[in-house]
């Protein structure tokens, strides 16, 4: 009886181990390769590029306010940005659609838009 409990359980513990590890695969595996980056302002839109565009800077400046947006190897960053923290700029460069970089003192974002069909939310 107790051999019957164990195999059972080491059944479970293995079909639980199972379903997290796809979950993270989906989670952190994206099906849409980004695109383009759309680069936002006070949350409007100012610039929309290719991200397998060649080394381009990008400066987004609004008074006091300037970020320095960079694309290069498929991928985004923020070179530079005059906010006090610059955790946008510490965050390096991302490669994925569902990481975006945030300059909140500085309202600016940066998001990897990925291929045709990508889907953000659903709602009934």
């Amino acid at each position: 009886m107790k051999s019957l409990n164990r195999k059972i359980w080491a059944i479970l513990t293995g079909v639980i181990l199972l379903v997290g590890i796809v979950g993270t695969a989906f989670i952190y595996f994206p099906k849409d390769k980004p695109e383009t980056v759309e680069i936002y302002k006070d949350g409007t839109l100012i610039k929309i590029l290719p991200l397998d565009s060649e080394y381009t800077e990008i400066p987004v400046i609004d008074g006091d306010k300037e970020n320095i947006v960079v694309i290069s190897n498929e991928k985004a960053s923020m070179k530079y940005a005059n906010c006090p923290d610059k955790l946008c700029v510490k965050q390096g460069e991302v490669g994925r659609s569902n990481t975006p970089i945030v300059c909140l003192p500085n309202k600016v974002v940066v998001k990897l838009i990925g291929g045709v069909g990508e889907v953000d939310a659903m709602t009934k």
